[in-house]
């Protein structure tokens, strides 16, 4: 899975793209990421993230955010917290066509977004 997010993530940075708002200017973006170096920066980072709108940390290395910027504005934002190594992969998220196993709270996150 890992290796598929990096493979995604190296088309992302070659072809970079801005993503539409989606309603009313908001956008919901998925951000993840894999911090390599030592000493990593997860508290700036995370800061980071959770100051561009409202964010919902669904997974170990992973957060959803609701907000007015695209997803290249976020992951130009995102890589100036990160190493050259570090991995970030920033993208639209769909929340009308998603599945998965997140918790209750991340579920109800989404479903909050949708039902706006």
């Amino acid at each position: 899975m890992l290796r598929g997010l990096l493979l995604l993530l190296e088309a992302y940075l070659k072809h970079s793209y801005s993503v539409k708002a989606s309603r009313n200017g908001e956008n919901m973006i998925l951000v993840t990421y894999d911090l390599i170096s030592p000493g990593q920066k997860y508290q700036r980072l995370i800061e980071a993230i959770t100051s561009m709108g409202e964010s919902c940390h669904c997974l170990e290395s992973t957060w959803l955010l609701k907000t007015s910027l695209t997803a290249e504005q976020v992951a130009t934002r995102l890589r100036q917290q990160i190493d050259g190594n570090d991995k970030l992969l920033v993208t639209a998220f769909n929340p009308h066509n998603s599945n998965g196993w997140l918790s209750q709270e991340a579920w109800n996150w989404i479903y909050g977004y949708v039902n706006r």
